[in-house]
């Protein structure tokens, strides 16, 4: 369900391979996307051997690093997987918020004062698609629909990364 569009830079013959490199967007193609577009100007694709290995880092609308990517696919097996690496992504007031990043926030939280910092996983194959991931936080503040909160800490742990899912049992506290 996303797509990869405004692809454009150089390619090469090197290593006995085919090398692209440049910029994109990736967006989601859904009815209501998950995210907004994220943009990459420092894209990578390589093609050796029947397998594809890209890489980018991937940017907020407003050239916020949000994440780094690497897909690695054999094209021979028809399967691959995609690793995400959010390695500290800062919410500020007045700054970047949760909004600007997914439309699933919007009136739910806001004011978000913090770091998030994390990784997902999606694994495709001729069998199917699966997605995971952790992220979490050691102390936010936001102002939630019930009220403000302060020095959030908590782990998500996402048993389906690409529809939002979240395993049972997560727990949050304060600090």
């Amino acid at each position: 369900p996303l797509v990869v569009t405004g692809a454009a830079g150089n390619w090469a013959l090197e290593g006995g391979g085919l090398v692209l490199a440049g910029k994109l967007q990736v967006r989601d193609t859904e009815a209501s996307p998950r995210f907004h577009p994220l943009a990459s100007d420092d894209a990578r694709l390589r093609l050796v051997d029947g397998t594809i290995i890209a890489t980018a880092g991937l940017e907020s609308p407003t050239g916020i690093p949000v994440a780094q990517v690497e897909i690695r696919h054999d094209l021979g097996e028809g399967k691959g997987a995609a690793k995400i690496a959010v390695p500290g992504l800062r919410f500020a007031e007045g700054r970047l918020q949760p909004s600007d990043l997914t439309p699933l926030t919007f009136g739910l939280i806001a004011d978000v004062s913090g770091t998030v910092e994390g990784r997902g996983e999606i694994l495709w194959s001729p069998d199917g698609v699966s997605s995971s991931g952790r992220f979490g936080t050691r102390a936010i503040d936001l102002a939630a629909a019930f009220g403000p909160v302060r020095g959030l800490a908590t782990e998500l742990i996402f048993s389906d990364l690409l529809n939002m899912r979240t395993a049972p049992g997560q727990v949050a506290t304060t600090v």
